[in-house]
């Protein structure tokens, strides 16, 4: 709740993690020199050095999982990337619901993330 704290937006408003992650550590903000694109640039540059891959010209068609844990994706052109760690910038719905499948995931995490009211309702 710390991203929220002192503000007037709920834990799903977008900006919310950058609230938090300026507010962490020290009680003063910061801001970004060149403003948020630097941000993501930086997180980017960071992501990169640890030996991550970006790709951006294809889309996620699925997450795959195997013995209940994510293990890769399937992209649209049908490619598959295995890897030890999945991260998803997609909303809570579209990750789970749609990429993760609810064939993989427990019915009452469903029943609950399908009522969630996530500002990004892609389904």
């Amino acid at each position: 709740m710390q991203g929220v704290l002192n503000t007037s937006m709920g834990p799903d408003t977008i900006g919310t993690s950058y609230t938090l992650a300026t507010s962490v550590g020290r009680p003063k903000y910061k801001y970004a020199v060149g403003g948020t694109g630097a941000v993501s640039q930086s997180l980017a540059s960071c992501f990169t050095s640890f030996g991550g891959v970006i790709i951006t010209s294809s889309e996620v068609k699925n997450i795959i999982i195997e013995n209940g844990k994510a293990v890769g994706v399937e992209l649209t052109t049908g490619e598959r990337i295995r890897s030890k760690i999945v991260v998803s910038n997609a909303d809570p719905k579209r990750t789970f619901l749609k990429l993760v499948g609810t064939d993989h995931l427990e019915r009452n995490f469903v029943k609950k993330n399908r009522k969630s009211k996530f500002t990004w309702n892609f389904l």
